[in-house]
């Protein structure tokens, strides 16, 4: 579902969280995300939202030039960031890669008008400043718009879930998003092969289909 307001419509930002919240224990449904929108809001007032996010810690938080989401995922949603994030943690196992895990830390820009909560996101080799993967499920809002807000953060790598359960990687080069089979920092791991096995631990259980994830990848090496 999604829900869009202008900020001065309402009194305050906590008259519209406590109607967020309100909804959210309505909720008989926890399948589906929540995506409520806010225009018109200053990053002064988006700063403030995040120090106190403790009434909101359910949520995700992204801005852009005056427009601020708050997005309530589902459980489909967070189940399918735990498998994307599981397959990467057993490839760098797997392949020896040290990683550093940046969960849903929020990434903000102020210079460039932008903040961002990935679903999770990862620096491969060493610990950095900013992850050089971000993971982001999109049940509702546009991989467009995530794009543009990554690209302002400088962030290199982007794996997209989309709507329709495909999963496609983005390279930053030049500043611009390339679609590209393969990642950048995890020694080519390919997005069809993440794709098959989070789709298989869907149906057959985390174990099973990671026990199948090494197998392949083991496979892959050989030839």
């Amino acid at each position: 579902m999604s829900l869009g307001t202008d900020k001065n419509k309402v009194r305050n930002f906590q008259e519209f969280l406590s109607f967020i919240k309100y909804f959210q224990l309505q909720r008989k449904d926890n399948q589906g995300d929540d995506l409520y929108v806010f225009s018109h809001v200053s990053w002064t007032e988006y700063e403030n939202l995040l120090a106190d996010q403790k009434d909101i810690s359910w949520c995700r938080i992204a801005y852009l030039e005056g427009l601020l989401e708050i997005m309530a995922p589902g459980r489909n949603h967070e189940r399918i960031k735990e498998l994307i994030g599981g397959l990467i943690i057993a490839y760098c196992d797997e392949k020896e890669i040290d990683y550093f895990s940046f969960g849903s830390t929020t990434l903000k820009n102020e210079r460039s008008n932008v903040g961002k909560e990935p679903d999770t996101s990862y620096a491969i080799g060493m610990d950095k400043e900013l992850p050089d993967i971000v993971i982001e499920v999109n049940q509702t809002s546009g991989s467009i718009n995530d794009l543009e807000k990554y690209q302002r953060l400088g962030i290199e790598e982007v794996w997209i879930w989309d709507h329709n359960n495909n999963l496609e990687f983005y390279i930053l080069i030049n500043d611009q998003y390339a679609k590209s089979p393969k990642s950048k920092f995890l020694n080519n791991l390919e997005s069809n092969m993440v794709q098959k096995y989070v789709e298989l631990m869907k149906g057959q259980g985390e174990r099973i289909g990671k026990k199948e994830f090494i197998k392949a990848i083991k496979t892959k090496a050989e030839e």
